[in-house]
């Protein structure tokens, strides 16, 4: 959610707009605490808005909205905010939209407080200030307990320069020439909505919250009435493709005579027999033949050391004892023949 506040001098915007930023858990913005912000952080743009502010002139638009530019950029601002006392103008509204349409974003709402000029006269004139702590008071609505002296700090209460009657009433004056154009420029658009805020604090707080809360709720109805149309027009195209199914079987069947001979170019099926490529798959099957048994039977081949029987060949050892008996036989020939000599 992301909106403006505006307001004459007197109408206590920045009060409220605290009020709302808590309420909806909104990143407050200021044009006072964006310059500050971007003095402290020493940015060139900043710099240069010090320069025209300590000689009490007004910062031109090309260096506000430089700083506004860099504080925009920020992640927190993404999910809302709430701008208070800006724009001023349609130029500075305008320029505006064309900034946030940049970083993916658009203005919501913007919000306007309607005071009559005799309750902001009273509330002009009768603004009192803590020089110490910077507290607002009002001797008219709500004075401090001690006439000039701060409620909160003991510090002097006093009148600011800018809250003379003649100061005041040009304040108003020109406040007035410009929100009749600026208002004019949101009406277009859409996007104003004007709140009575010359009532009690409370109540002008409770309007605030209304407003806001209404326009959410006819946004979200927005959103779900679109929705919505988006599935009716889903459903009513699938109604008439489902129609057109229905009625394509009527005319096939008036004109079927005609048509019972698609059932041979329905051979085409036939074609379908690629899926005898995919006996592709036999053609693994000469890993099976790769597996060979035969191949494997090589362990026969190590019966060789059955062969190693050649050990009992080794028995021929006992053969070579025949010469022994040869030689008893010698022997006892030679006996005889010895015997016979004798």
């Amino acid at each position: 959610m992301r909106m403006v506040l505006l307001g004459p001098p007197g109408s206590d915007k920045g009060e409220f707009a605290t009020k709302v930023a808590d309420k909806y858990n909104l990143v407050l913005l200021s044009i006072a605490g964006m310059l500050s912000d971007a003095v402290k952080e020493r940015l060139e743009a900043g710099i240069q808005a010090q320069a025209y502010l300590e000689r009490g002139q007004y910062v031109p638009d090309e260096i506000l909205f430089e700083v506004m530019r860099h504080r925009l950029s920020r992640p927190d601002v993404k999910t809302g905010f709430l701008l208070v006392g800006f724009p001023r103008s349609t130029a500075q509204a305008d320029s505006l939209d064309e900034m946030l349409e940049k970083n993916g974003m658009a203005l919501d709402l913007a919000l306007h407080l309607d005071v009559e000029d005799e309750i902001l006269l009273e509330r002009l004139e009768g603004r009192r200030t803590c020089i110490s702590c910077g507290i607002r008071y009002n001797i008219f609505t709500n004075p401090p307990l001690v006439d000039g002296v701060c409620d909160v700090c003991g510090g002097r209460v006093g009148r600011g320069a800018d809250s003379n009657e003649v100061v005041i009433s040009n304040r108003l004056r020109a406040y007035e020439q410009q929100i009749h154009t600026l208002a004019s420029y949101y009406l277009l658009h859409e996007k104003l909505r004007e709140i009575p805020g010359g009532g009690n604090p409370k109540d002008v707080t409770r309007l605030l919250f209304k407003t806001i809360d209404e326009w959410s709720a006819a946004e979200l109805d927005e959103k779900t009435k679109a929705l919505m149309d988006k599935v009716e027009a889903v459903t009513d195209t699938a109604e008439v493709e489902e129609k057109v199914v229905e009625e394509k079987p009527e005319v096939e069947a008036k004109k079927a005579p005609a048509k019972k001979k698609a059932p041979v170019k329905k051979k085409a099926p036939v074609k379908k027999k690629a899926p005898v490529k995919k006996k592709a798959p036999v053609k693994k099957k000469a890993p099976v033949k790769k597996k060979a048994p035969v191949k494997k039977k090589a362990p026969v081949k190590k019966k060789a050391p059955v062969k190693k029987k050649a050990p009992v060949k080794k028995k021929a050892p006992v053969k070579k004892k025949a010469p022994a008996k040869k030689k008893v036989a010698a022997k006892k020939k030679t006996a005889k023949k010895g015997g016979k000599k004798k």
